[in-house]
């Protein structure tokens, strides 16, 4: 029988978030929340130590294929849930990508139960080095990957011609966008291929660095939640070349300092007020 392999990502998530969940130490989950669960990967941990759970993604259709019962599309900054619905809120690398954190930060805060606690997973200054200097290699796979799309293109264009005696297809290097824009031009490409896109909402990778920061987060924060535990995860780079193996070595090279996530255990000390506009 052929041995299904398994997402090395949702490997390594699934170890992140069981590792930091033990900071919760037993404390009894009635009802729990995830933000930006995507295809409901952390469910199956999740339910482990929630009576009820709710997950949530701006994504319709990576949420549509979980088949977890209780699913709201909804944006982090707008959560359609009464205040105080929640003992405990988490999220795994998402709040990087959010455009408004501080909306989102305050709207998990109203949500959350008093002595609520929230937990996020979030990436580290060690992600972001890594993400920069081994973005070479990546370079051979996203070659193949142009070549394979300019050989489709071609293919399409030549079946377009064929069928119709015109090409309807995008035009060629040389042209404009289909947008009409000028194309950008061989320094902006040259670029394009040598330094990775910046990964969250952030102006710049400088920016982006200097955020991911252990204090920065924890600044990001502040006057909403009070720190009740925190510490570095698993190390490994954006790229994965060791795929979800040496789960163990990788826990122990976190232990050390260089995880690639971090998590944050906050508490709600006050008293959250208000509802959202949608029940």
């Amino acid at each position: 029988m052929k041995r299904q392999r398994r997402d090395p990502v949702q490997a390594i998530r699934r170890a992140e978030i069981t590792t930091a969940l033990a900071a919760l130490r037993g404390c009894p989950v009635r009802r729990a929340l995830e933000i930006g669960a995507g295809d409901g990967f952390h469910a199956e941990v999740l339910e482990g130590i929630a009576s009820v759970l709710v997950l949530t993604d701006v994504d319709e259709g990576r949420l549509a294929r979980c088949r977890h019962p209780r699913r709201v599309v909804c944006r982090a900054e707008q959560l359609p849930f009464r205040a105080a619905s929640f003992d405990l809120v988490t999220s795994s690398m998402v709040w990087e990508h959010l455009q408004g954190r501080v909306t989102a930060t305050t709207e998990t805060g109203r949500i959350l139960a008093e002595g609520g606690r929230v937990l996020l997973l979030v990436p580290t200054r060690i992600w972001k080095t890594l993400q920069l200097c081994l973005h070479w290699t990546e370079l051979p796979s996203r070659i193949r990957a142009r070549l394979w799309q300019r050989s489709e293109a071609r293919q399409a264009r030549g079946n377009s011609t064929g069928e119709l005696g015109t090409s309807n297809a995008p035009p060629g290097p040389e042209g404009p966008c289909p947008d009409g824009h000028a194309r950008p031009g061989l320094q902006h490409r040259l670029a394009a291929w040598l330094v990775p896109p910046v990964h969250g909402t952030y102006g710049t990778h400088w920016e982006e660095w200097r955020a991911y920061g252990r204090q920065a987060w924890l600044d990001s924060f502040r006057g909403h939640f009070e720190l009740e535990a925190s510490g570095p995860l698993l190390f490994y780079s954006p790229y994965l070349w060791m795929g979800g193996r040496l789960l163990s070595v990788r826990r122990f090279l976190g232990s050390l300092g260089l995880g690639a996530t971090q998590y944050f255990l906050f508490r709600r000390a006050g008293r959250p007020t208000g509802d959202a506009p949608n029940d």
